[in-house]
Order: structure tokens, then C-alpha cells, then sequence
């Protein structure tokens, strides 16, 4: 990030300028006062701005003056975001006001916030388009990894085996069919559903089917001897 004299900036914030102009940007900013009356205050500085003829652009300049801390502010939430040169984007932004005051309509009552607008939209496309890939962990593989089931037991293979069954809501605009998950008799005792659910990975299944008043219901659920239903 470039700081100090090197910032386009800081460099523009120290030409001097009118202590009308000081003014005029203290309105511009001052929260306090009304809004409508803070906007228009834009389209006399934008007129000029798009009528100078002089070869200094002094009018132009000006007009980059008064929106330094618009564009300071643009530049640091961009810069906070995405990994970008600070002078590229400042001068990226500079450049893009100064656009959008030759095209933006000076009888329009937003005047300022069609530049800022423009402006904004500008300094995040440059930052988005500089950029550089970075490589990203397998989301669905971290997700899998996540969400696997410890191993069944061979002890837990045994006959006598149980389903639980997740039998969805009737829907005519869907398909539907029961899910069944299966574990062991033996570890049936002293369980209730719950615990039994969290034991087999359905924890988040189970708390969703027994409340469905907190978001879609799932389904029904059903605790019945493996090979017992259909």
C-alpha cells in the first residue's frame, strides 16, 4: 500500500485552494445539515467542471478536491476487501470521477450520488479484475470430510438389526420415498430417539423432523425391527 508522498491522494489534498472551496466542502460532508440542500451544492462545482476549457483544468481539479473524501473512503473499504495497489486505485478512482462528472446530468437533483455510484462500481471492478487467483481448499470434500459417520461396529452388524425411517411430507410438485437408516438392537436400550439419532449421524435430521415449526418439515420418523416394513 502506498503511503506518504506517493499517494496521489495526499498530494492532491495539499494544492491550495480557496478558502470558499474549504467551505464548500465542509457543506458538502456536514451530516448536520439538510441532504437535498448538501446535493445540490454539487451541480454548481460539477458545471464548472465539465465547461472548463483552461489548461489547467483548475475547475476539474477542484471538482476532484471536493470528492477526496468520497473517493478516500471507496478506496479504503475496497482495499479492506480485495488485495490491490493502493496508487493504482487511487489514480483508478480519480480517473473514473473525472469520467463520470463529463457524463452525468447536472440538472439530475442526485448528482452526488450518481457519481459516487459510478465511481464506487468503477474502483471494485478494477479491484476485482487485478486480483490474483488463489487456490481454495475442496469444499465438497472438506463438507464430506465433515460429515462423515464413524464406522459402524461389528458388533452393531449383528441380526436383530432396527430401521429408522424418514418418510417425507406428501407433496404433489415432488418426488418422495422413505429413507431408512439402520442400526443394531442391541443399542437400542437406554437410548431414546435422540440419542439414538446422534449415535447414527442424524442428530441434525431428528431435530429438524421433531420441529418443524422452525423451517420446512422433513419428514416422519419411525423406529421399527429391520425388515419389518416396507
Amino acid at each position: 500500500m502506498s503511503r506518504g508522498n506517493s499517494s496521489l491522494f495526499v498530494r492532491l489534498e495539499r494544492i491550495p485552494v480557496a478558502a470558499g472551496l474549504r467551505d464548500l466542502r465542509a457543506r458538502l460532508y456536514d451530516r448536520t445539515s439538510d441532504s437535498h440542500a448538501r446535493r445540490a451544492l454539487w451541480s454548481p462545482a460539477v458545471r464548472a467542471a465539465q465547461n472548463d476549457q483552461s489548461p489547467t483544468g483548475q475547475h476539474q481539479l477542484a471538482a476532484v478536491w471536493l470528492a477526496l473524501p468520497l473517493l478516500r473512503r471507496a478506496a479504503g473499504k475496497i482495499g479492506t476487501y480485495l488485495p490491490v495497489c493502493r496508487a493504482d486505485l487511487e489514480s483508478e478512482l480519480v480517473t473514473a470521477f473525472l469520467a463520470s462528472v463529463a457524463e452525468v446530468d447536472t440538472n439530475d437533483p442526485d448528482v452526488s450520488r450518481w457519481l459516487a455510484r459510478a465511481v464506487v462500481n468503477q474502483g471494485w471492478r478494477f479491484a476485482a479484475a487485478g486480483s490474483p487467483e488463489r487456490t481454495t481448499a475442496d469444499i465438497e470434500a472438506i463438507a464430506d470430510q465433515r460429515n462423515l459417520i464413524e464406522p459402524m461396529p461389528a458388533e452393531l452388524m449383528a441380526e436383530n438389526l432396527w430401521e429408522l425411517h424418514v418418510t417425507g411430507p406428501a407433496q404433489p410438485d415432488r418426488l418422495a420415498a422413505t429413507i431408512r437408516f439402520t442400526t443394531s438392537s442391541a443399542h437400542r436400550e437406554g437410548y431414546r430417539l435422540g440419542e439414538l439419532a446422534s449415535h447414527m449421524g442424524l442428530r441434525e435430521v431428528v431435530h429438524r423432523a421433531r420441529r418443524p415449526s422452525e423451517g420446512e418439515p422433513i419428514g416422519a420418523l419411525q423406529l421399527i425391527p429391520h425388515g419389518g416394513g416396507s
